[in-house]
C-alpha cells in the first residue's frame, strides 16, 4: 500500500493480544526519534530583497546543517539504542543531504546520509539492527541553490537535494513480516524561492512478531502546528484515523490489507497534550489537535500509563537551533509520543525520554537531536 489511505479507529480500538511481562524477551520494547535535519528548515522562508540574498541565507540554513554534526551526534543515538534495547525504533527526519556543483569551485560537497551514519554507528557497538526497506517512506525531496560555506574559506554554489525519510529499525532477534509505507494526501505548501514546495509527510508499518505474539508497529511524522499548516496536520490525523474522501484510513486499509492487529503507534505527532486546536475547521465535529484525535479515538498515551512517574523529564522539544543549549530549559512541549490501541491492558509500562542527559552530548557540546527521544518496555494483555 504505497498511497495514503484513512482509518476507522473503532476497528482498532477492539484488537488486543496476551503476552508475559517476566522479562525483557516477553515484553514490547519500542522508541520513538526524531534525528533532526540539523538546522531550521524554516528560515528559508525569510522574506529576502533579492537573489543574492536568497543564496546566501539558504547557504547558512545548509552551513548549520552541517556544523550540526550528524556523524558524531549519531554515535550518541546508537548508544541511546544499544542501552535500551528496543525491538523496535521508528525513526524521523532521517535525511539525506547531497549537493551538486553549479560553479567552477573545485570543492566538493560530502553526501550525508543519516541512515548509512547511523547503521554504521550501530554496527560499530555490535548491534544487529535491520531496515525493512517497505516500511522506508520517502516524504520530502527538496532542491534549492545555496552558497553554502565550506572550508577553507568562502562560499561554493550548490543545488542542494534535501531528502526526508521516515524508517522503521528491527532489531535483529526479532521476526517482523508486512512491510509498509504512505505519504499523506494532504501536505503543506511552502513559497521558496518564488516557486511552490509541496512538504510531504508520511509514515511506515512493520508487523512485529516475539515470543508468539505479534503486534502492528506504526511510525509517522505530522506535520507542524503553527500557522496555517495546523490545519494540514488536523487533516493528516484524521486521514490517519477516519479517512477522507470515502477511503478507508490508514490503520484501517493496514487492517484490510495485512490482517487486524494490536497497534503501537510511534513518532513525531508535532502535538502536544496541552494544546488548543485554534484554526478553522476545530468547531466542527471530529477535528482538533492530533492529541486530541487520538486519544478520542481509544489509543493510550503510554506516557500516561507509565509506572516510574518519578520526575522523569517530560517535554520533549525543542533545542535550539545550534543544539548547544546549556540545559534542558528550552524543552517547552511533549510531541514525540507512543500510543498503544484501546482496549488492551497495558501492564507493567514503562516510559523514559532519552537524549537528555548533560553528560552525554558530543565533544563539541551538542545534543544528539533537537528533541527528545522515548523509549517505553511495556506488556499489552487480552482484556479478562
Amino acid at each position: 500500500m504505497k498511497r495514503t489511505r484513512l482509518v476507522l479507529a473503532g476497528l482498532i480500538a477492539c484488537l488486543g493480544f496476551q503476552t508475559a511481562i517476566a522479562d525483557d524477551a516477553t515484553n514490547v520494547r519500542a522508541m520513538t526519534r526524531n534525528l533532526y535535519v540539523g538546522a531550521d528548515t524554516f528560515r528559508i522562508l525569510a522574506p529576502v530583497s533579492s537573489e543574492l540574498e536568497f543564496l546566501l541565507l539558504a547557504g547558512d540554513i545548509v552551513g548549520t546543517m552541517l556544523e550540526s554534526n550528524f556523524q558524531d551526534r549519531a554515535k550518541l543515538i546508537a548508544d541511546e539504542i544499544k542501552r535500551t534495547k528496543p525491538h523496535v525504533v521508528g525513526l524521523q527526519e532521517v535525511s539525506r543531504i547531497t549537493g551538486m556543483q553549479l560553479s567552477t569551485d573545485p570543492r566538493m560537497f560530502p553526501d550525508i546520509d543519516f541512515l548509512t551514519i547511523l547503521e554504521a554507528e550501530l554496527a560499530a557497538r555490535g548491534l544487529n539492527y535491520v531496515v525493512p526497506s517497505g516500511a522506508i517512506s520517502g516524504n520530502a525531496n527538496v532542491f534549492i541553490p545555496a552558497l553554502v560555506p565550506l572550508a577553507p574559506g568562502g562560499r561554493a554554489l550548490f543545488l542542494i537535494n534535501l531528502l526526508d525519510r521516515d524508517v522503521v529499525l528491527v532489531r535483529g532477534d526479532i521476526a517482523f513480516s508486512n512491510a509498509d509505507s504512505g505519504n499523506y494526501l494532504i501536505n503543506a505548501v511552502i513559497m521558496v524561492g518564488g516557486g511552490e514546495i509541496e512538504f510531504t509527510r508520511g509514515w511506515g508499518s512493520v508487523d512485529i512478531h516475539f515470543d508468539g505474539h505479534s503486534y502492528r508497529f506504526f511510525n509517522t511524522h505530522l506535520e507542524v502546528s503553527s500557522g496555517d499548516a495546523a490545519i494540514v496536520q488536523t487533516v493528516q490525523t484524521v486521514e490517519l484515523l477516519q479517512g477522507l474522501g470515502g477511503m478507508p484510513g490508514i490503520l484501517t486499509q493496514l487492517a484490510i490489507d495485512h490482517g487486524p492487529l494490536p497497534m503501537v503507534l510511534a513518532g513525531d505527532f508535532n502535538s502536544d497534550p496541552a494544546a488548543i486546536c485554534t484554526h478553522a475547521l476545530c468547531p466542527a465535529p471530529g477535528f482538533g489537535t492530533p492529541y486530541q484525535l487520538l486519544s478520542f479515538a481509544g489509543f493510550q498515551d503510554v506516557w500516561n500509563l507509565r509506572k516510574n512517574k518519578n520526575g522523569e523529564t517530560e517535554n520533549t522539544c525543542c533545542f535550539s537551533e545550534p543544539l548547544a543549549d546549556p540545559d534542558l530549559v528550552a524543552l517547552l512541549e511533549r510531541i514525540d509520543h507512543i500510543w498503544v490501541s484501546g482496549g488492551i491492558p497495558v501492564k507493567g509500562a514503562t516510559a523514559r525520554t532519552v537524549g537528555d542527559e548533560l553528560k552525554r552530548r558530543t565533544d563539541d557540546g551538542l545534543f544528539p537531536s533537537d528533541h527528545l527521544g522515548v523509549f517505553a518496555r511495556m506488556s499489552l494483555e487480552l482484556a479478562p
